[in-house]
Parts: structure tokens; C-alpha cells; sequence
């Protein structure tokens, strides 16, 4: 059973600036800022730049194990990765019948539907509609070309996020800091948390496409969506003028195994937390971050 809290401190430039990248540079994982966190006592202390810089990519991929072409999508984002360290944030999401109940959770069709997805392998990258698509989804040759474009906006706000994970009581607390460096085009946006694990060994046609993910036979599934702890389009957040800073923690209690309807066991060892922000339209994600996950 899951439970979240939540705190909200909304301020207009109180706490001190980090150095963070300027506009066009490659942004770090936490949203640009220095990564100078600590954990005090029960408090987590999180720092957000407040220098104006690009958005992340957070590419929701659309997948099943039963695509015989789903990994020539993952290495293709994969090598995005490794091309641009620390900006692009990749989600495994299994749906449609191509994943045929298994790995899908009870977001996935929705994520799916809002993207007008026609089949797999596709993505929503950052669900931003491109010009000359009818539909938020791209195929696998855009992936690159659409990531390499967000990566050249602006983001309206920074996000910088930590988890502390108690292993023995199995208890996450997630602090999120978020910055807006500008005005964002909505009076209210909205704070995403996906709980993501690694390292899920199973059955995929086709594997052989992407043999670095094979391991003894068995596909090494990565990144794959198993919670969205604040619901299926996030909890809204404001206000979202520039100038405005907010602070957010989240408490959220790690079943033994997470994935309804198709679970399989929580290795919190292998788990990860990404935090992003979309407009009110659950369209559009702002700018988004990984996690630090420290255990304890």
C-alpha cells in the first residue's frame, strides 16, 4: 500500500543561485543545477539552478515484448543516450497488444492514446507535437532528429530531484526543486514522478536486434515504467511565473512487488525516479530530470 505526502514551499528568488549551464549547453541530469545535495537528519536538501537553459528529453517509448521490431527502437535510443549524456531521459512503456499483459501497468494505454500512437515502436518525445505530424508519436527514424530539436528550446523552469531509500522499511522519500526561469504558458503545470526499473530479464521477439541487451538468452529489459506515484497525469502545480522557486517532497512506500495489473519484484537496487513537468494539458512536458537515489 502507497502513501504520498506532500509539502509545498512556493518563493519568488529566496534561495541561493547554483551554477548552472548557460543557454544551449548540455544540461545535467538534475536539471542544471550543481549537484550539491545532502541529506541532514530527515531533511533532504535539494539545489536548483537558476540560470536560464535548455529542456531535457524525456522520451516515453512505446513498446512490448511481442514487437519483432521494438529493440531496434531501444538501441536507437540507447545510442541517443550515449550521444548526449545527462539530457535524454528514456521510459520503457509496455502497451497495446504487443505487450499482450505483460511489464504493462494501468497508465500505459492512456500515455499511449494521448500520443495518437499507430503501432510500435514509437515515442512521445516529450510529448511535444512536431511540425508536420498529425499525432505526438514518432517512429524510430525520428527519434534523434525530434530529441536533437527539444534539446534546442528553452525550458521555462529547472527541476532538480533526490530519493532516499530506506532499505529496510522499503520507504522513499523524493524531494523535488523546481525553478521557473521564465513565464510558462499555463497558469498551472503539472509534477510527474515515474518509478522506473532495470535489469528485468525476460522473453522479447527479436532480441537478437539489439544484442547488447542480451544476456544468456533472456533480454535485458531497462527502464521500464512501473509506477506513476502521483497518479496517471500528475499533481498540478503553480504558480508558474518566473522568478518563482518550489520546493516538493513526496512519500511513497515500495510494495514488494509494483507494476498493477502485471507486477514483478521491486530490486530497489534497480530501481530509478524521474521527475518531469508538462503544461495542464498533460501535453507538452516542460523539462524533466533523474533522480539522485541515495539508500540508507
Amino acid at each position: 500500500m502507497k502513501k504520498i505526502l506532500i509539502s509545498l514551499l512556493a518563493m519568488a528568488a529566496m534561495a541561493t543561485a547554483c551554477k548552472g549551464p548557460a543557454n544551449g549547453e548540455p544540461q545535467s541530469a538534475n536539471g542544471g543545477g550543481d549537484n550539491t545535495e545532502e541529506v541532514i537528519g530527515d531533511s533532504i536538501i535539494v539545489n536548483v539552478s537558476k540560470e536560464v537553459s535548455n529542456k531535457n528529453v524525456l522520451i516515453e517509448e512505446f513498446t512490448g515484448i511481442y514487437c519483432s521490431n521494438c529493440p531496434a527502437g531501444h538501441k536507437v535510443v540507447s545510442e541517443i543516450c550515449s550521444e548526449y549524456p545527462g539530457r535524454i531521459i528514456p521510459i520503457n512503456i509496455h502497451c497495446t497488444e504487443y505487450a499482450r499483459d505483460t511489464y504493462t501497468t494501468k497508465y500505459g494505454n492512456n500515455i499511449a492514446a494521448l500520443s495518437g500512437l499507430t503501432g510500435v515502436p514509437s515515442a512521445a518525445i516529450n510529448r511535444h507535437l512536431f511540425s508536420g505530424k498529425s499525432d505526438i508519436a514518432v517512429g524510430r527514424g525520428d527519434f534523434r532528429r525530434c530529441s536533437q530539436e527539444i534539446m534546442n528550446q528553452k525550458a521555462p523552469l529547472n527541476i532538480a530531484a533526490k530519493a532516499v531509500i530506506d532499505k529496510a522499511s522499503r520507504h522513499m522519500s523524493v524531494a523535488v526543486r523546481m525553478y521557473y526561469t521564465e513565464n510558462s504558458a499555463k497558469a498551472k503545470n503539472k509534477i510527474n514522478i515515474a518509478i522506473l526499473q532495470d535489469n528485468v530479464y525476460g522473453q522479447q521477439s527479436n532480441m537478437n536486434n539489439n544484442p547488447d541487451q542480451v544476456v544468456n538468452g533472456k533480454y535485458r529489459h531497462m527502464h521500464m515504467l512501473r509506477d506513476l506515484i502521483l497518479g496517471q497525469w500528475g499533481k498540478e502545480s503553480s504558480p508558474t511565473k518566473a522568478g518563482t522557486e518550489i520546493y516538493q517532497r513526496y512519500e511513497y512506500d515500495i510494495p514488494e512487488k509494483l507494476g498493477s495489473p502485471n507486477a514483478i519484484k521491486a530490486v530497489l537496487e534497480d530501481l530509478s525516479v524521474v521527475v518531469f513537468v508538462t503544461e495542464s494539458t498533460n501535453k507538452e512536458v516542460l523539462n524533466c530530470c533523474k533522480a539522485e537515489v541515495i539508500f540508507k
